[in-house]
């Protein structure tokens, strides 16, 4: 892998000790060749795992102070786009679970009795061809575990993690739900007046705070819809009733994701939009807040789809007007895209296999969990841009000792030294990795691009060594 990447990806950090910067870079490059290994694997020797390490205990080496590093490089892939400055921030929660990790100290309740870890927050900047530039900022949550009750406790505590009911009770800037919201500003603050984010979300993000801070803030949404609210319109039928009404606008064909329950498939939607205003909730918390003006959008599957799949229907609210097909088209195309934080998250369990760190603190791990986010990003980047942007030169993503056992690999050594394109390079790479490059496989996906980087790293060093005898 280019070795200049994660030196020009942490250019900015500051931990305060020089050492630590250049540490955390080399550390970066070590696991992007061995995603899926354990510290010792990926690092060559017990001076350099030593030292990995040494660098996740240290007080120094702060999460913040990574991401913060990260963030400023994305701004610079943002800024480079056009687009008119226009580009997607998909945000989605995800859960770390570290139950079997008896060893580790910190943790908080994830769910059932007896599960432990914490929940992570993330919003990725995308950009409108749909490829993944970088996390603009990411929230860690601990879930308090309660103490659990002995036959020998006269006043036992009360048993299980925290009720939804009693979490939803909290003072507004205690409930879980509020990282949505201090995840949406943070993302978004700081920016160049001449960048214009879009944050896409999911229905967990449909509740009126959410959409006030974004209408307060002059910052636009599209949220997919969970609840049939009542309207502030006279005489207006319930939010659902009003867009179904609503002329259609034409369709859409788009590619449903693959999932445990089914392969990808494509559906056609069909489209209709319409304005709406909000009513805020009717409680005392809300009282006095002011109704919310967005538009709504339907998109609802008109062909037949898969054998026991249920049709695709999609409530969609934002804060863009949505005045034609043209616009109505675009805003589900860019919903679509929200699918990628769902990928990002699952590179980073699945790939870098966060959840098997055997790190005995909370705080080394928020350590970890933000190097290693930096590399699910860039297993993410080379797989979306080798598709959106083929005809860049390999070496937008690799090294010239990779580019060369790549030809040497696929016989291409023989032939005019010609530029290798990207695409090319990442479909070679992803087939060290398992995948059959058949006409029906479509395009690789992260899952074995990572598989295949691990290889062509082997290959690479066994060709170094060849050429040494």
């Amino acid at each position: 892998m280019d070795c200049l990447w994660a030196a020009k990806e942490f250019a900015t950090i500051d931990t305060g000790d020089k050492r630590l910067n250049e540490r955390a870079g080399h550390l970066a490059s070590r696991l992007l060749e061995h995603p899926a290994s354990s510290l010792p694997e990926a690092c060559r020797g017990w001076a350099e795992t030593k030292g990995a390490y040494r660098l996740f205990d240290n007080e120094r080496f702060e999460p913040d102070a990574i991401l913060r590093a990260h963030h400023d490089a994305s701004l610079k892939r943002i800024a480079a786009l056009g687009d008119e400055g226009r580009f997607l921030i998909a945000h989605d929660t995800t859960t770390l679970n570290y139950t079997t990790h008896h060893a580790a100290k910190g943790m908080g309740a994830i769910g059932a009795p007896g599960l432990s870890g914490f929940f992570v927050h993330s919003a990725e900047a995308i950009s409108l061809s749909g490829v993944p530039l970088g996390l603009l900022a990411q929230q860690r949550l601990f879930r308090p575990i309660p103490v659990v009750a002995t036959p020998q406790d006269t006043n036992p505590p009360e048993a299980g993690a925290p009720k939804k009911k009693t979490r939803r009770r909290a003072p507004p800037d205690q409930r879980e739900s509020r990282r949505w919201v201090d995840v949406l500003l943070s993302s978004t603050r700081d920016l160049p007046p001449t960048l214009h984010p879009i944050s896409v979300a999911d229905r967990e993000a449909d509740f009126y705070d959410f959409f006030e801070a974004g209408v307060n803030n002059n910052l636009d949404l599209l949220v997919r819809a969970m609840y049939d609210r009542t309207l502030d319109e006279e005489g207006s039928p319930a939010l659902r009733a009003k867009v179904a009404a609503s002329a259609p606008l034409g369709s859409v064909t788009v590619e449903i994701p693959r999932s445990k329950d089914h392969p990808s498939y494509s559906a056609t939607l069909e489209l209709r939009a319409c304005p709406v205003v909000l009513r805020p909730p009717q409680d005392a918390e809300h009282r006095g807040r002011p109704p919310l003006s967005l538009w709504a959008v339907l998109a609802q599957q008109s062909d037949t789809p898969p054998d026991g799949e249920e049709p695709v229907t999609w409530w969609l609210l934002t804060t863009l007007p949505v005045p034609d097909a043209a616009t109505a088209h675009q805003l589900v195309i860019w919903y679509t895209y929200r699918w990628r934080i769902e990928r990002f998250h699952f590179t980073l369990k699945s790939g870098c296999l966060i959840e098997k760190l055997q790190l005995e603190t909370a705080e080394r791990l928020e350590r970890a969990l933000a190097l290693y986010s930096v590399i699910a990003w860039r297993l993410q980047y080379i797989t979306y841009l080798s598709r959106t942007e083929p005809t860049l030169p390999a070496s937008t993503c690799l090294a010239p000792d990779e580019i060369e056992v790549l030809r040497l690999e696929f016989g291409a050594a023989t032939q005019p030294q010609t530029p290798l394109d990207l695409h090319t390079a990442v479909r070679w790479v992803a087939r060290l990795g398992g995948f059959l490059a058949r006409r029906r496989d479509g395009e690789p996906g992260v899952k074995v691009l990572w598989r295949g980087l691990r290889n062509l790293h082997y290959l690479v060093k066994g060709w170094h060594l060849a050429k040494r005898e």
